[in-house]
């Protein structure tokens, strides 16, 4: 069994893939697969806002928005410092698409503040499980409604 590492995950807007970075002490930062699909577990989306705001400012694209979590399962593209990938089954895609039982996010800095679903525009904090598919869309697995306390 691998060790399951926290990694962000991005759409990769120059190659079109999906970029991992790690958020483990040894490679911190550093983008360690590029992959055509990723499963991350215990998931939430994240959005710097001081960098949201600089491209509404500025009309250009920098990475601001991920979602973090542990990384299960990649197809992976490219390694980079980190060659303990789970690798996906090679029969076909892991995450072709967004599947039934799923629900589809988004976000556009222009628009929304963190990612949404993009039916209802919901807000998304947390799910269980997310996946960044072939067909560059994401969608997330049970994900777990916020308790208002």
């Amino acid at each position: 069994a691998h060790q399951r590492i926290k990694v962000r995950v991005y759409r990769n807007l120059s190659t079109g893939c999906w970029s991992v970075q790690s958020m483990c002490l040894k490679n911190y930062g550093k983008v360690i697969l590029h992959c055509s699909d990723v499963i991350l577990q215990d998931a939430r989306g994240v959005v710097s806002q001081a960098g949201r705001e600089k491209v509404i400012r500025e009309g250009q694209k920098n990475v601001h928005a991920y979602i973090e979590g542990h990384i299960i399962a990649a197809t992976v593209l490219k390694e980079r410092y980190y060659t303990n990938a789970t690798k996906a089954p090679s029969n076909g895609p892991l995450c072709p698409e967004v599947l039934d039982g799923e629900t589809e996010l988004t976000y556009n800095p222009y628009k929304f503040s963190t990612f949404v679903e993009k039916e209802t525009l919901a807000p998304f904090t947390s799910g269980f499980e997310v996946h960044f598919n072939q067909d560059h869309t994401v969608s997330v697995v049970n994900q777990q409604q916020a308790i208002a306390i």
